[in-house]
């Protein structure tokens, strides 16, 4: 199950509008094969739930992150998946976006609203929600061109009192964005902005740790991201946006992305091109261009589960390593560097419970979760 993947990010050239910059991201854990269309995640109370689109399931799935199995799996019982492609939430609600609309045919398009008291405590995992319909104003042809209209959507996000569309351009590969009430309605929306971002937009959310816009994508050639500096006096258009391409070993198609904190996102690939469904992690770096092999089982990580000391033995003397020690939300309890070792001693965190370990180095980077006794 768990098939790691190299991922290496390159700088690609300066395009109008647009500052290109490396990333770091990390394959953590392949999902399991009914994950295989995972089209939309949200990292809510400590919690990753994802989704499927296509006439999959109207159900949400929470997932392990250190597995790629899911462990709960909530029915929408009055809902149907026609084409679910994206999944927000703000304090009261959970927010499904069936709007994906790949020939462009579709009149009435859904978002799917759920009380989260009803889905934290749903009896037998089911619930039920309340229906935003909408449709786009521009559109008055509605014929099958399958691939081939600006009338596609597969992202979403919540921005203060609104929820924000950012549609999949097929012909001009911008994005429109729509911005729509969330209380229940029926909506004709017209386009709020344009951006170029020279691909094919399918996944956003907004980071409130940051004050950002992030929005996931796809060209042939490879993935990438559009990190945007939200200012809400200014157009979108307008603001200030990072572009980042990432390169990786194989074929992966990215499809959604959910905030950790300020500078680490959790995002998932659906099953493409041979390659099975994938949970990632982004770690930003400020705009630095960082090329990593990520191999795994070069160091030897023991005891685990432990109480006391935690000891890493090395297969040879490295120059450099970086020990980084977070728990499950991200933050980093314990970091430091090292050099000219092949052994590393250091304290189990006081509380006890589940974290990660984190070893870089010229060697790559390994991770390992760790059980603290």
């Amino acid at each position: 199950m768990s098939v790691k993947k190299s991922v290496i990010i390159v700088l690609l050239a300066f395009l109008p509008y647009l500052t290109f910059f490396g990333q770091q991201i990390q394959s953590i854990v392949d999902l399991e094969s009914s994950l295989s269309e995972s089209s939309g995640l949200l990292f809510l109370n400590h919690k990753l739930i994802t989704h499927n689109d296509s006439q999959g399931e109207a159900a949400l799935f929470e997932l392990d992150s250190l597995t790629g199995q899911f462990d709960r799996k909530v029915t929408i019982g009055n809902a149907s998946n026609i084409d679910w492609e994206d999944i927000a939430a703000d304090q009261d609600y959970i927010y499904i976006g069936d709007f994906g609309n790949n020939a462009g045919n579709r009149s009435e398009l859904k978002i799917y609203r759920i009380s989260q008291l009803d889905y934290w405590s749903a009896s037998n995992d089911t619930v039920f929600a309340d229906t935003i319909r909408f449709n786009y104003l521009s559109q008055t042809d509605f014929s099958s061109y399958p691939n081939a209209t600006n009338f596609d959507c597969e992202a979403m996000t919540i921005i203060n009192d609104s929820i924000y569309l950012f549609s999949k351009n097929w012909l001009n590969q911008k994005t429109y964005v729509y911005v729509l009430s969330k209380n229940i309605g029926n909506y004709s929306l017209p386009i709020r902005d344009s951006i170029s971002v020279q691909g094919l937009i399918t996944g956003a959310d907004f980071n409130t740790y940051s004050n950002r816009l992030v929005l996931t994508g796809n060209t042939p050639f490879s993935p990438f991201i559009v990190e945007i500096d939200w200012d809400n006096t200014l157009p979108l258009s307008q603001l200030s946006r990072n572009r980042y391409s990432v390169s990786v070993l194989g074929s992966i198609q990215v499809e959604a992305i959910s905030t950790i904190s300020e500078n680490r996102y959790y995002l998932t690939a659906e099953a493409f091109s041979g390659n099975p469904a994938n949970l990632m992690l982004m770690e930003g770096r400020n705009g630095s261009l960082f090329v990593e092999n990520i191999l795994f089982e070069w160091a030897t990580i023991f005891p685990n589960p432990v109480e006391g000391n935690l000891h890493l033995q090395f297969r040879s003397i490295l120059p450099e390593v970086k020990i980084i020690l977070s728990n499950l939300l991200g933050e980093v309890v314990f970091q430091e560097d090292y050099s000219n070792t092949n052994r590393i001693q250091i304290g189990a965190p006081a509380i006890k419970g589940t974290y990660i370990l984190s070893i870089l180095s010229n060697a790559g980077i390994q991770k390992e979760k760790i059980i603290v006794e």
